[in-house]
């Protein structure tokens, strides 16, 4: 038997999972289009009004059945083309690597199932799972680890021999680094972001403060039901029919429906005093505007 060492090297190894993610991303993409597009287009196209509750149900059931594709489809990628006669999903066999059992040979379906269900362990370790095949004695990440596998070249026969390498002190200080650069970008994009963040002057505050009512104003507007066949229905306002502006005791909203009728909303100390300016006013059980 050679001595060779035959092990995959990481960055082979990470070049290999970006084009697996790649196709598993398009492939999920297609699944998500099939399973929520249609739902999702129909609960769109109803007013906020009229949207019945069913279709949320439907929406929650897809989004299921979404799921479930999404996961059964990652499952057989690997599982089926690790365990085949490649042994390698399409994204090894572009770089050249496969995956064996401690025999050096091809691995069963289930060996495969596991060791594709053990990358959901990798994963839960902020990837440093998959960071191992760096320094590990035979290049395992811990998925290998757990399915008593290897990833090697694809040249590599059973029965020759698998050496155990030195001990990589580097590639154990990069994975614990690439591990952690994501917290620590995160920590200092925070911190300059705090930094550079401009104080609220008060001009900006009354500007919230404008929002916040406007949207509480529209809320309340949308409370305020009219009658139609015996039915309550929300007066049919969008974003562009709201403005708003500031009175000496709080803030005035106005509102236009689709059918030209004007509404005022007043807030006053936190109170609201709905009227009716022009139209059908009497939509509205108020006093009109004084």
């Amino acid at each position: 038997m050679s001595r060779i060492y035959p092990y995959a090297g990481f960055w082979r190894r990470a070049v290999a999972l970006l084009i697996d993610s790649l196709i598993i991303g398009i492939v999920s993409s297609v699944l998500y289009i099939l399973c929520l597009g249609i739902p999702v287009f129909k609960l769109a196209l109803q007013q906020p009004q009229s949207q019945d509750p069913k279709a949320f149900l439907a929406l929650f059931g897809s989004m299921l059945l979404f799921q479930v594709a999404a996961f059964v489809f990652f499952w057989l990628y690997f599982a089926l083309q690790e365990s085949g006669k490649a042994q390698a999903t399409l994204g090894k066999k572009a770089m050249g690597i496969k995956v064996v059992g401690a025999d050096g040979g091809r691995i069963s379906f289930w060996r495969a199932t596991g060791r594709t269900f053990g990358k959901m362990v990798s994963n839960m370790t902020l990837y440093f799972g998959y960071y191992m095949a760096g320094f590990t004695a035979k290049r395992q990440a811990l998925h290998d680890l757990m399915a008593t596998t290897y990833v090697v070249r694809e040249d590599f026969r059973p029965g020759q021999e698998k050496p155990a390498l030195n001990f990589s002190a580097g590639g154990l200080i990069a994975s614990i680094l690439a591990t952690l650069l994501p917290i620590i970008l995160a920590v200092a994009a925070l911190i300059i972001g705090i930094i550079l963040l401009p104080e609220t002057d008060s001009q900006s505050m009354e500007s919230l403060e404008r929002q916040i009512t406007a949207t509480q104003a529209k809320s309340k507007m949308f409370l305020l039901s009219i009658e139609d066949d015996g039915e309550k229905t929300p007066l049919p306002l969008t974003e562009n029919d709201i403005s708003y502006s500031q009175t000496d005791d709080g803030y005035r909203a106005e509102f236009t429906d689709k059918e030209g009728n004007r509404f005022v909303l007043l807030n006053k100390n936190g109170k609201y005093d709905a009227c009716c300016a022009e139209g059908a006013c009497e939509l509205l059980e108020e006093d009109p505007c004084r």
